[in-house]
């Protein structure tokens, strides 16, 4: 029943206008409103919270966690659903992200102690933050700012003494798993900087191009090659760890990673349980599952490719007039 309204609501997203907010929830603050540097209308269409129903609500219900870190709150889309969940199950949840589009104070506030919010980048508060039972990452999707979150998530929990928190990963897959996007190529330090431009992504094209989608982003040059993308963050940060970490990646949306630690067997065996269950489906179910969500993907870019053909020819012909 689950992959059936994961199925279907991988058909719904691509319908999605941008500015729609989750099903059962009233309108944000900013709904609408683009802000230049954060994320395109294209990105948005598939945001995390469309994993809440099928994935992370039941992963939440056998974790039982007690704190919960979101990094990329943007416009509280899935904020809202994991207070929510905070607020009926006695926990806490920090959500850090330096430009939300919500009124994050006036949330705090009413929230009766269950959020606590840190207006500010990833990797300037990670490290002061508690240990989170269990993380989802959606914030800056390249290689220098996912490994370091990553590596500071670490170091807290080693130094408290607790294993790697079972964390989350939103736009895994294409297009940011081999391919950087920069809000703010500022804040990556130049080695760690991929050749970048504000131009579009279309699949099986290595270099950006005029008709692609994000064409309003940062985004790396090239595709692939090593220190490029999200998913190849992970897997340089699995490989460098030295407790064992076991990696799913879930089609759909541009794609959800769980990485959870080994313990997790003997401590959550749930939990555990509930992942094993995943993965033996993604055995037999995830190449259809990728080929579907392929398939989407092909429809919504050449939806936007002509698009943008229809403006390029309707200025040229406004052009044509004067």
């Amino acid at each position: 029943m689950r992959l059936t309204c994961l199925w279907s609501a991988l058909i719904d997203s691509s319908l999605v206008d941008a500015s729609t907010p989750a099903p059962g929830m009233g309108a944000l603050p900013g709904d609408g409103v683009q802000s230049p540097g954060r994320c395109s209308a294209a990105h948005r269409k598939r945001p995390m919270y469309q994993f809440w129903d099928t994935l992370i609500r039941p992963l939440l219900d056998r974790r039982q966690p007690q704190t919960l870190l979101e990094v990329g709150a943007f416009e509280g889309d899935n904020t809202t659903l994991l207070l929510a969940y905070c607020q009926q199950h006695g926990a806490v949840l920090h959500a850090v992200d330096p430009l939300p589009r919500f009124d994050a104070d006036a949330w705090v506030q009413e929230s009766g102690g269950a959020f606590v919010f840190h207006r500010a980048k990833s990797l300037e508060v990670l490290r002061s933050l508690p240990v989170p039972d269990v993380a989802l990452i959606d914030g800056d999707h390249n290689w220098y700012t996912v490994y370091h979150e990553l590596g500071q998530l670490a170091e807290a929990a080693t130094a408290a003494g607790r294993p790697f928190p079972l964390t989350l990963f939103h736009d895994i897959a294409w297009p940011y798993a081999r391919r950087d996007l920069y809000y703010d190529p500022a804040d990556i330090p130049p080695p760690y900087r991929q050749p970048y431009a504000r131009k579009g992504i279309l699949p099986g094209h290595a270099r950006l191009h005029k008709y692609g989608i994000n064409q309003s982003l940062y985004n790396a040059r090239v595709e692939g090659g090593p220190r490029n993308g999200v998913l190849t963050a992970v897997e340089d940060f699995v490989a460098a760890h030295s407790e064992p970490l076991r990696l799913l990646l879930l089609p759909g949306f541009h794609g959800l990673g769980i990485l959870s630690p080994a313990s997790l067997a003997t401590e959550q065996p749930a939990t555990a349980a509930h992942l094993e269950r995943l993965a033996v489906g993604l055995e037999v179910l995830g190449p259809h599952m990728e080929a579907l969500d392929n398939l989407i993907t092909t429809w919504v870019v050449a939806t936007h490719r002509a698009q943008l053909r229809a403006e390029t020819d309707a200025a040229a012909s406004a052009l044509d007039d004067d």
